[in-house]
């Protein structure tokens, strides 16, 4: 990750980080999932629970296989960032780089892929830091 100067107060900080060392501005983020089959995309900034319902546009015919909800996506400071968690009440295991998510919460990093098995509902993980953008 490439290391950010805090917009607030200028002091430098980790790139994994997101709470300023210095003044404790929280840099926001977003999450981007993009189908790698239908090239669509699913945004998100708040934790916000996923399933075939959401992710019918994103990647077509793969949601016959997600449950409502699949998994749960959230932003964690604490824990360092975006995270996500398999939805205990699904039917079929969501696999995160290719292996399936099983105890709690995990973190998510640039280039990632979620997907429901091992290779239906295929998405790229993006994060995009707010402050940065026009």
């Amino acid at each position: 990750m490439i290391p950010w100067k805090c917009k607030q107060c200028g002091t430098p900080n980790d790139g994994g980080a997101c709470l300023c060392v210095g003044c404790n501005h929280i840099r926001a983020q977003r999450l981007v999932l993009t189908s790698e089959v239908t090239d669509h995309t699913l945004v998100f900034q708040v934790g916000t629970p996923v399933g075939r319902g959401g992710l019918l546009k994103a990647v077509g015919d793969d949601s016959r296989y997600a449950s409502e909800p699949q998994f749960i996506v959230s932003p964690r400071l604490e824990l360092g960032g975006w995270m996500v968690e398999h939805a205990a009440s699904a039917a079929n295991p969501t696999f995160h780089n290719g292996t399936a998510l099983e105890h709690g919460p995990q973190p998510l990093k640039q280039g990632d892929r979620l997907s429901i098995g091992p290779k239906r509902a295929v998405l790229k993980v993006t994060i995009e830091n707010l402050d940065s953008l026009p």
